[in-house]
């Protein structure tokens, strides 16, 4: 398993989604108890998990492969978790996860890929686990201070398989989240092969 730079799949969303995300976004949190959180920060997070959802069923459908959300998006109280249902070569519908990644330090894809890691909760799993980067560029021009849609890009993935080995190669068995380096993760061209 490598992941190389010219195996991200660069965002590409069409107009529509991007403003059904807008909307789910700000549906999701005019309906979330805000007692406790910075709601800009929240929006900021909702809105970069709707978008990394929504790259990722386009970019499967456009290669001709099944994909739908597993939540309700119209649901009066949406849940936030963002997977989505795809189907292998078997025909058994598959839940996969979609995690997104902000990296601050990190301004291009090669020294994404080496410093950063897709991190899961071992009972949050799902068979397939996509993972999404956003990074800004801070120190170069032009600076990117916040989350931009030129820099965000599909990384890799990895199968709960994966992250069993990683957990059986360690000496301990306790740890809150299993973690694969995003060079160590799978090409996202590669599970084609596995869905219909």
């Amino acid at each position: 398993m490598t992941v190389l730079p010219d195996d991200v799949i660069p965002f590409n969303l069409p107009d529509t989604e991007f403003n059904e995300a807008v909307t789910f976004a700000y549906h999701a949190l005019t309906h979330q108890d805000h007692t406790h959180a910075d709601l800009l920060r929240q929006w900021v997070q909702v809105l970069m998990d709707e978008l990394a959802e929504r790259m990722v069923i386009h970019w499967l459908r456009s290669n001709g492969k099944f994909a739908e959300p597993a939540t309700d998006k119209g649901a009066t109280h949406p849940a936030l978790r963002h997977e989505i249902w795809v189907t292998d070569i078997r025909g058994v519908n598959v839940k996969a996860a979609i995690y997104t990644a902000l990296s601050t330090h990190k301004s291009d894809v090669p020294s994404l890929l080496r410093a950063h890691s897709l991190s899961v909760d071992p009972d949050q799993m799902c068979g397939i686990n996509f993972s999404v980067g956003y990074w800004l560029q801070l120190r170069e021009k032009p600076r990117i201070k916040i989350p931009s849609l030129q820099q965000a890009a599909i990384i890799g993935w990895a199968s709960d398989k994966n992250f069993r080995e990683v957990v059986k190669s360690r000496e301990a068995h306790h740890y809150k989240y299993v973690a694969i380096k995003f060079c160590d993760l799978r090409p996202v061209n590669e599970l084609l092969q596995f869905l219909v």
